[in-house]
């Protein structure tokens, strides 16, 4: 990779391999060169996503983990990873108007997200909307919910509550 700092693939296959072998730090380390010869805000806003990822995934550090997500966002207003991931950490900290704010975009473009993230960033979106006052909003993206995961019991739970709450209920 020294001989070859331009080496996307080459970049990738060490990551992976750091990875592979539970080196997140020099995963992340290798990245952050990456980032410094990345060409384009977008291919930045790409690593700094990744990186936030695997802070929060990998080495369970939070701080690090927005840090990375907001650097992402910043670049990349459009970053689902870097929103979610946002999101996911002002949730988990009980700031739901942030946590709001930052999954507003993505749900709206949950279809691109994985099957597996789906319900839950809805619910979460759902949840965050409900507790920080805006019950309208949060009825909103109830049939979304419903729609994508019309099995999922928390799902029909989260949106039960909602209706309840807001009186809507039938």
């Amino acid at each position: 990779l020294d001989a070859h700092p331009g080496n996307a693939n080459a970049a990738i296959a060490l990551r992976a391999a750091y990875l592979a072998r539970g080196d997140a730090a020099s995963a992340v380390e290798l990245m952050l060169r990456e980032i410094e010869g990345a060409q384009g805000n977008l291919a930045k806003a790409r690593l700094y996503a990744e990186m936030a990822l695997l802070h929060r995934d990998r080495t369970k550090d939070t701080d690090k983990a927005l840090e990375a997500a907001k650097k992402a966002v910043d670049l990349d207003p459009t970053s689902l990873v870097g929103l979610t991931v946002t999101g996911d950490i002002a949730f988990e900290a009980g700031h739901y108007v942030e946590a709001s704010k930052a999954l507003d975009s993505v749900v709206s473009r949950v279809d691109a997200l994985p099957e597996a993230d789906r319900t839950r960033i809805l619910v979460r979106y759902i949840d965050a909307l409900a507790k920080s006052g805006s019950t309208e909003k949060a009825i909103g993206a109830v049939d979304t919910l419903l729609r994508l995961a019309p099995d999922d019991g928390e799902a029909r739970i989260k949106a039960a509550r909602v209706l309840l709450d807001a009186g809507k209920a039938s």
